[in-house]
């Protein structure tokens, strides 16, 4: 990489995902809950890093969504 505002390690997501460990998994049952759970965590962590207000965020990603399906 030429970039040097690239950081050559991945300490901030590493940082991030930790307190989203294994036991927070224990009562997810199916594979697409493991999955949904993760994209929601995915779009809050997003919103985090980004400053912006994560509600805000997850209420958006979720009408957008909605319309999506909607629309098919």
């Amino acid at each position: 990489m030429n970039d040097g505002d690239v950081p050559t390690d991945n300490k901030y997501a590493e940082q991030a995902i930790h307190p989203f460990d294994r036991k927070n998994f224990i009562l997810i049952e199916t594979s697409n809950g493991a999955r949904v759970s993760a994209m929601i965590y995915s779009i809050v962590e997003t919103a985090k890093a980004n400053y912006l207000n994560v509600y805000q965020s997850v209420s958006y990603t979720h009408l957008r969504a909605h319309e999506t399906l909607a629309n098919l």
